[in-house]
């Protein structure tokens, strides 16, 4: 068997178009681990936790939100005869995500029974959101986060998140600090 004949090329050129390609191919080379290495400058720091984890750990995120959304504590209504009730704890859910993914609203959660509680990872609030249609319900004792966009294997977008145990907390200092009671 023959190598075949570059019929197109004169013969003194052969040499040129196979360095040629190899200058080409490390060329690709060295721009694929130039835009690696680039990526790898930009660290997305995924544990990171709110800066104010050292407030205090004293009310659960449920009782948060009805505070804000009826401006005292201790208290719930049913807003099942009113069809627009959603529309305030949307409101409200949606403000909270966003202050706990800016870190000024610290939130804890624990992984399960029995076990700690910790801070809840910045990152977390990027692809998880609170369900306000579940929140709304006066007599739910916990808080359904759901996964917005799905970033783990077993992830299923809409649906509560297995990665922490429902029973997620805040510090009422700061929520009170966030959202301060209306003047009657």
């Amino acid at each position: 068997m023959v190598a075949p004949e570059y019929l197109h090329v004169p013969g003194e050129l052969v040499p040129f178009t196979f360095w040629g390609g190899i200058a080409l191919a490390l060329a690709l080379i060295f721009t694929a681990a130039a835009v690696a290495w680039r990526g790898e400058k930009r660290p997305r720091d995924e544990t990171a936790v709110s800066p104010r984890s050292h407030e205090p750990r004293n009310v659960s995120l449920i009782d948060a939100i009805w505070r804000i959304h009826l401006c005292r504590w201790n208290d719930r209504v049913d807003c099942g005869d009113d069809p627009d009730a959603w529309k305030p704890f949307y409101k409200i859910t949606e403000e909270i995500r966003q202050l706990a993914l800016d870190g000024k609203l610290p939130v804890w959660g624990s992984k399960g029974p029995g076990t700690p509680f910790e801070p809840v990872p910045l990152a977390f609030w990027r692809t998880h959101q609170i369900a306000e249609s579940y929140v709304m319900n006066h007599l739910v004792q916990d808080v359904f986060i759901c996964v917005t966009e799905a970033t783990k294997i077993g992830q299923v977008r809409n649906a509560r998140t297995m990665e922490w145990a429902p029973n997620f907390m805040t510090s009422r200092e700061v929520e009170e600090e966030l959202w301060p009671t209306k003047p009657s």
